[in-house]
């Protein structure tokens, strides 16, 4: 079971989200506390991070903690993004892989394998 947290403005849609992703043997936390999260993801022990990303201007924050999670903790970062913040990945976002809404839990822990897959440290593993 891998371990992630959901990070988001808000947590209407996010809340189902979470449970749908946990039925499929993904636990996630949602935070939505802005630069308290970063500080409380650095000091959880997760496989993986996503930020919910909307096309608002505040969205600026969303990308920027984004930023600085991958940088201060090396995690990866799936982006959920809205239609409207699609042109957010042409603007130097930094993610390791992104969803686009309306999110579908399947689709997402299936990108979330992948990303793990890739990040997985296999230093430890008998090479063949």
């Amino acid at each position: 079971m891998f371990r992630a947290s959901i990070i988001a403005d808000g947590k209407g849609q996010i809340a189902r989200l979470g449970s749908e992703l946990a039925s499929k043997g993904l636990l996630c936390s949602i935070d939505t506390d802005g630069k308290k999260t970063a500080q409380k993801v650095l000091g959880q022990d997760l496989d993986l991070v996503f930020i919910a990303i909307d096309g608002k201007p505040a969205s600026s924050e969303m990308i920027n903690l984004a930023q600085g999670i991958k940088q201060e903790s090396h995690l990866p970062v799936i982006a959920l993004l809205s239609k409207e913040a699609l042109h957010r990945l042409d603007s130097g976002l930094i993610v390791d892989d992104f969803v686009v809404e309306p999110w579908d839990a399947t689709e997402i822990v299936l990108r979330a394998k992948r990303v793990l897959g890739k990040t997985e440290d296999t230093a430890d593993r008998e090479r063949i």
